[in-house]
């Protein structure tokens, strides 16, 4: 079994365009990456084929999981749940 302890880092650019000259600072060592994106908003759900590139020529062996949020809004939800399942 292996000894060593396995850490946990988030790190979290909200998708913000000035954080992108940034990003490869953050990649060194990752095996798993969370995009996230909001379903009542679509502009984030048309960014993640970006965060998709971006994470796979970064970290070419990475697990990726595709998370949307909001799902417990009731109203005004603008992504569709078979449009993300489409995507995966």
């Amino acid at each position: 079994m292996d000894s060593t302890k396995p850490s946990l880092h988030i790190w979290s650019v909200g998708g913000h365009e000035r954080y992108r000259p940034v990003l490869t600072q953050f990649y060194s060592g990752v095996s798993v990456a969370i995009l996230c994106f909001d379903l009542l908003n679509l502009a984030t759900f048309n960014e993640l084929g970006f965060w998709y590139n971006e994470v796979k020529r970064n970290c070419p062996d990475a697990l990726l999981y595709l998370v949307g949020t909001k799902m417990d809004e009731p109203e005004g939800k603008v992504v569709k749940i078979p449009d993300a399942i489409k995507l995966v």
